[in-house]
């Protein structure tokens, strides 16, 4: 076990290292550079002084080893568009309400995806079932702005239920705290459509899988409860298709969402990203990527760990048994 985690943490090094390269590249590739619009603007030494504190007067590759220096002492850097920040501020401040939004969406994604699955599986080819499969198609084919669209048309604009947008973020509002917003609703429901269709769809063909088993059917032969039966041998053996669906789901939803959080007005991590690749923000750019590269990896290598934790079969190593 350890000298398995001691390798994907180090393959997750290689990653980084990998999506760091690739990023700075594309950056540079882009025709353009953040301060372009002071060209005629400000004198020209005025502008070699900007270019020369932030280090872009110097050879990319120079640039690059000065920047991946500084982020392994978790130095990102001081992002152009907010020079009275650093990075790390910056995307603390932001990942605040993303990480809000991206908890709620999980734990209703994935609550929800699993009963639809279950009732989908235990009434297979029923009108029950079908209604769930469509469903579950329904979200995952349609974007997540197009659901928010509709969300705010019916239940903000003509029933007038809920806000229109905004994310309130006091201490009243909090996860946790008893006391709830109305105007998480809308946002939550539609970031979870997609994640819930998709968890939906692996949970109901895990736990048909099982549920033609022999030990299930032999279980059932000798008289076990269906409730006894669904918890301690379907879902118990059903869990790993469960947990790989989850682990694909979590950093997208941890990240943000651009759809969704402009569609809303929610000032959070997505949103920004999209501003910082705009206004050609180098050190958010990469930052935001490491991130993104590092919450995938670490998801993947946590699901891992779980597999071994759900079913003692799985052998980390390549090695499973019989």
């Amino acid at each position: 076990m350890t000298r398995y985690v001691t390798g994907r943490i180090l393959s997750l090094l290689f990653v980084m290292w990998i999506v760091s390269m690739v990023t700075f590249a594309m950056m540079h590739a882009v025709p353009g550079g953040p301060f372009d619009e002071t060209k005629g603007r400000l004198p020209p030494a005025a502008r070699e002084n900007i270019l020369r504190k932030y280090g872009l007067d110097k050879p990319y590759h120079v640039q690059y080893l000065n920047y991946m220096k500084n982020a392994l002492r978790l130095d990102f850097g001081i992002p152009f568009s907010n020079p009275t920040a650093t990075v790390t501020e910056v995307i603390l401040s932001r990942w605040r309400v993303t990480a809000q939004v991206g908890i709620l969406t999980v734990l209703f994604a994935f609550g929800g995806g699993i009963l639809m699955g279950v009732f989908a599986a235990y009434h297979q080819n029923s009108l029950l079932d079908n209604a769930v499969t469509f469903l579950a198609m329904l979200g995952v084919v349609i974007p997540s702005f197009v659901v928010a669209l509709w969300l705010i048309l019916i239940f903000a604009v003509r029933l007038d239920l809920v806000p229109m947008r905004g994310w309130s973020d006091s201490g009243e509002c909090l996860i946790g705290d008893v006391a709830f917003c109305s105007d998480w609703i809308l946002p939550v429901f539609a970031y979870c459509i997609g994640p819930m269709g998709v968890i939906g769809r692996y949970t109901r063909a895990s736990v048909v899988d099982v549920m033609r088993q022999d030990y299930t059917r032999t279980a059932r032969a000798k008289g076990v409860s269906e409730r006894m039966l669904m918890f301690r041998h379907v879902l118990r053996n059903a869990q790993i298709p469960m947990i790989t669906a989850l682990a694909t789901e979590v950093p997208n939803l941890m990240t943000g969402s651009i759809f969704i959080e402009s569609t809303f007005s929610i000032n959070g991590l997505g949103k920004y990203f999209v501003t910082s690749v705009f206004n050609r923000d180098y050190p958010m750019i990469m930052a935001l990527f490491l991130l993104i590269a590092f919450l995938w990896s670490l998801t993947y290598l946590l699901s891992d760990l779980a597999y071994t934790w759900v079913d003692p079969r799985v052998r980390l190593g390549g090695a499973q048994a019989a």
